[in-house]
């Protein structure tokens, strides 16, 4: 998408505000779940989803590795 130029315009924030999101109801929705392996299984993906989108996103404002 950078190479392309692609912009989501005036959607900009809400685009950062939903990479966040959508990780965090899944943890929700994943520890309310039934007790077995998909349960925590679905909850570690979305954690490590939402670890790696923060740190994307402090290197692309350029704090990642000062």
């Amino acid at each position: 998408m950078m190479i392309n130029g692609f912009t989501f315009g005036s959607l900009g924030k809400i685009a950062i505000i939903s990479m966040f999101l959508f990780p965090l109801l899944g943890v929700i929705l994943g520890v309310k779940g039934k007790n077995g392996v998909g349960k925590w299984l679905l909850s570690l993906l979305n954690v490590i989803a939402l670890i790696t989108i923060g740190y994307l996103l402090l290197l692309g404002f350029g704090m990642g590795e000062s």
